[in-house]
């Protein structure tokens, strides 16, 4: 009985320490200008993705204490759009998504969250892109010279199918920054 008692309060003592760490890395986040967000590589690195779940909850709980409001999940959807608002090929290299010799600037244009809970979402968005520079079959092509009719609609298609599936891979692993469990995410183009 004094060994299980003696393990749940190193337990305690353990989530505490942790709860104190995450809530003084969010608010030197916000200290520095940036929107507070879990940094999971970090994590990943430190060996505490065991606790992510604690995390994730907490992460809430701070945005809550913050900002005063009653809905800390709500605040992280809020921060989130924000963060993804606009971004580049160079965001995308630093979750890991290859995306070869292209160069491209990302718009989302709108953004809508379906079947939510706090556990696992869908979202459904708009983007466009802007100041293009993509690989393809022919060599580098601006977006301008995709559109032109000499250019095939095939390839078209397997340039811009290629890119839409990597703005979709970013924006759910970005989610993860945020709290959020993207379980599906469906996109349209906009021009």
């Amino acid at each position: 009985m004094k060994d299980l008692i003696r393990q749940i309060l190193k337990e305690e003592g353990r989530d505490s320490a942790l709860k104190k760490y995450m809530f003084t890395l969010f608010k030197r986040q916000v200290d520095s200008g940036l929107s507070p967000h879990i940094p999971y590589e970090d994590l990943r690195r430190k060996k505490l993705t065991v606790h992510i779940e604690s995390i994730d909850k907490w992460y809430f709980e701070f945005l809550e204490n913050h900002y005063g409001t009653s809905n800390g999940f709500a605040k992280a959807k809020t921060l989130y759009e924000e963060a993804v608002k606009t971004f580049t090929e160079k965001d995308l290299k630093n979750v890991g998504i290859n995306v070869g010799e292209d160069k491209f600037k990302v718009f989302i244009s709108w953004m809508e969250f379906l079947e939510f809970t706090n556990i696992q979402m869908n979202i459904k968005f708009g983007f466009r892109i802007n100041d293009c520079y993509l690989e393809t079959e022919d060599g580098m092509k601006t977006y301008e010279e995709m559109l032109d009719n000499t250019f095939p609609d095939y390839m078209w298609n397997d340039v811009t199918d290629i890119l839409r599936r990597q703005v979709e891979d970013y924006l759910q692993i970005k989610g993860y920054d945020f709290g959020l469990n993207i379980f599906d995410i469906d996109s349209e183009w906009d021009d």
